[in-house]
């Protein structure tokens, strides 16, 4: 039974430490571990907060159009959220806007340079709103 015991252990060992030798043998160095920041979101969030009331936070003037164009049509749907027409309208107009935003993804137009010299996508900032009054709107019941 010792004799079981210590084949066991021996295995244990030994398939615990070749992974590693071999991982070390062949990069040539031991692999640091990642280091993850906690709240790194949350300070980026206060630095476009930041930015926004600095007034240094700039939109892409198209896109900045085509969310106009969004929001302006989602007010009217709910306005009169019976009208199929302007629930069409802002399909159409969403549609577009999605597929502005789907051609121009890899262009980082909309950036803001943290002090740490970081540069981060702020297009989530002003697409935000754009997609919860459309969303709103077209659940919006009809009331005939």
């Amino acid at each position: 039974m010792r004799y079981l015991i210590a084949v066991i252990a021996a295995s244990l060992l030994f398939g615990f430490l070749v992974p590693r030798g071999v991982l070390l043998i062949v990069t040539g160095r031991q692999q640091q571990p990642q280091v993850v920041v906690a709240g790194s979101e949350a300070r980026d969030g206060e630095a476009v907060q930041n930015a926004v009331g600095a007034g240094t936070l700039h939109e892409d003037p198209r896109r900045r159009a085509l969310r106009q164009a969004v929001l302006n049509a989602a007010n009217r749907v709910e306005a009169s959220p019976c009208d199929t027409r302007q629930r069409r309208v802002l399909s159409d107009v969403f549609d577009a806007y999605r597929r502005q935003i789907a051609a121009t993804a890899d262009d980082r137009v909309e950036t803001l340079t943290l002090q740490d010299g970081r540069v981060i996508d702020v297009s989530h900032h002003f697409d935000e709103p754009v997609d919860d009054a459309t969303r709103y709107a077209l659940t919006t019941p009809c009331a005939n």
